[in-house]
């Protein structure tokens, strides 16, 4: 419809209206990033003479395939972009849905300030005139970003209580930004709500800071303010949770689980591989404190709570999958090169049938190693379980077998050729008998 975003800002004023660009993509713009999204504000519109003034606009659809009242979509500069109407929100209690049900106001009447007011933190709370290129920034969020401070924008990052997540998936996504001492305390504030936030909306900010550089810092943010317990609580749990000294310098179990949270992150771009990080010491919590810290059994001591943690947050089954498999299997990885050959085979068989595959239980193996040692330490074991799926590969079906019988001939196959892989490891001190 729009040529460019300059073309779409005459249109608007010639309407009545202001255009601004807003959110991520200024921070990010500012930042000297390349935005991801561009999101667009106008001012001086309602829900119907927005409509009147661009008739090829549609409205957006909620999760119901309701239209939104302040949403609509139009083509600038060949994309499909989101222009919402600037607006004020109240957060509302639905019985059904929890707290995550919103109230907006959108009319002419709506400046541009007010909008920006309400938005979570102040680095997202900038906005751009597209007639004149003037940045509109009421809460300061240009000096933050030169700062380095996540900060929220106002009293109204109480409206939403998922943005003590946000702050936190923020603090993880920005390497070097520190989150101000207000906003801590008004995160813990805004907690006593967060029970009743949709599972959903919880989840989905999880997986950002699964995927964020630094997944750790996530949880550290939520443990300092107190709040990682509302529902990360098998988490929260470790910390405190000592352990031997000889094998964990590192200290208590939960930074143990930081550490190979980041390790994880640093070889894997798949949510379930480093989820399985987060929960694959999740048993020596159940470790009598009179036995501590050794804690002989915690990997199956940890699946039940695995499950526990995947029904409470509705998690997805290939997360559940991977982290059922590397919380009662991690232990045995650092074995392999000690194990009889036919339980290598049926142990990476079985790994090759989760999520995870053999590669992602090599990096759980590595992960865990790391997260007590050196950040840059080598696993003897990776380099055999890698090459010994190979060997598994290799493993041909006898037609002229029947039913059980093809099965039994390939798992000697592949005993044979792991253990001539083996011997051949050993023989150049790759590989510890």
């Amino acid at each position: 419809m729009f040529q460019n975003e300059k073309e779409f800002a005459q249109a608007t004023v010639e309407k009545g209206g202001r255009l601004y660009r807003v959110g991520g993509s200024i921070r990010d713009e500012l930042r000297g990033i390349k935005p991801k999204d561009d999101d667009y504000c106008v001012t001086g519109f309602s829900n119907q003479t927005f409509l009147n003034a661009f008739p090829s606009a549609h409205q957006v659809l909620d999760k119901n395939g309701e239209k939104t009242v302040d949403v609509f979509l139009l083509k600038v500069n060949g994309k499909t972009v989101e222009v919402a109407l600037a607006r004020t929100e109240t957060m509302v209690e639905d019985s059904n849905e929890g707290y995550h049900a919103f109230e907006f106001h959108a009319d002419e009447d709506i400046t541009i300030e007010m909008d920006l007011y309400r938005r979570d933190m102040t680095i997202n709370s900038i906005a751009k005139d597209l007639l004149t290129g003037e940045y509109i920034d009421p809460y300061g969020g240009i000096q933050d970003i030169k700062d380095k401070v996540i900060r929220a924008t106002s009293d109204a990052f109480y409206e939403d209580p998922t943005r003590v997540y946000r702050v936190a998936v923020r603090y993880a996504i920005d390497e070097g930004y520190e989150v101000e001492e207000r906003t801590k305390v008004m995160m813990k504030k805004a907690s006593r709500k967060l029970d009743k936030v949709a599972i959903n909306r919880v989840v989905n900010e999880l997986e950002k800071a699964l995927l964020s550089p630094r997944p750790d810092k996530f949880f550290r943010l939520l443990q300092e303010v107190d709040v990682l317990d509302i529902h990360y609580p098998w988490v929260n749990n470790l910390v405190g949770v000592i352990q031997p000294e000889e094998h964990h310098p590192e200290g208590d179990a939960f930074e143990h689980t930081m550490r190979t949270l980041l390790s994880m992150r640093k070889q894997s771009e798949k949510a379930e591989e480093i989820f399985s990080m987060l929960t694959h010491d999740f048993g020596k919590y159940l470790t009598p404190l009179e036995k501590r810290p050794a804690h002989h059994g915690h990997e199956k001591a940890g699946v039940p709570l695995v499950n526990e943690m995947c029904n409470a947050l509705k998690l997805p089954r290939s997360w559940r999958r991977a982290a059922l498999f590397a919380t009662e299997y991690h232990g045995k990885f650092h074995a392999l090169g000690e194990m009889r050959i036919g339980k290598v085979v049926d142990l990476l068989v079985k790994a090759e049938r989760t999520p995870l595959k053999i590669e992602g239980f090599a990096r759980v193996g590595l992960a865990d190693t790391r997260g007590k040692k050196d950040p840059n330490a080598k696993h003897p074991n990776t380099k055999f379980a890698l090459l010994a799926k190979e060997e598994l590969l290799k493993a041909k079906p006898n037609l002229s077998l029947k039913g059980r019988a093809v099965g039994e001939d390939m798992r000697r196959q592949q005993i044979g050729d792991v253990k001539k892989l083996k011997k051949q490891l050993i023989e150049t001190n790759e590989l510890k008998a």
